[in-house]
């Protein structure tokens, strides 16, 4: 089984990039607390299409977000040495709370997104648990 749930923020703004069929895609790292208070790792996602596109549009430098997905592992060689690289390759995020301007944070309704290949018209059914 290969599933992952972080719940972080992110260290910067997400870097938009476009295939060459249009389709986004949003690269971005969050700060993940560990199990000591002194501990925070730092993990890189990856999300596509409408997932991508509405990270790019809702979270900023700092945001609270929830990312559910699942890890992969890039593996190249340069010069003769092998590298890898474990990054979150996001399905689904959910908006935690947004801070104002007194550094309090203000909760937002969650909103999930859906697969993909889920059409995002206006005519949806909140009630189906997927």
């Amino acid at each position: 089984m290969n599933n992952v749930s972080l719940i972080g923020r992110l260290t910067h703004e997400a870097e938009m990039k476009y295939t060459q069929s249009g389709d986004a895609i949003a690269s971005f790292t969050i700060a993940v607390n560990g199990m000591s208070k002194d501990e925070v790792n730092f993990i890189d996602c990856e999300a596509w299409k409408k997932t991508a596109e509405l990270i790019q549009k809702f979270f900023t430098k700092g945001s609270q977000i929830a990312v559910e997905g699942r890890l992969k592992q890039d593996r190249w060689e340069k010069d003769g040495k092998k590298f890898n690289k474990l990054k979150v390759v996001v399905n689904q995020i959910t908006f935690i709370g947004k801070r104002d301007d007194n550094d309090n944070v203000q909760q937002k309704p969650l909103v999930n997104n859906q697969r993909d290949d889920y059409n995002y018209g206006t005519d949806y059914d909140d009630s189906v648990p997927y």
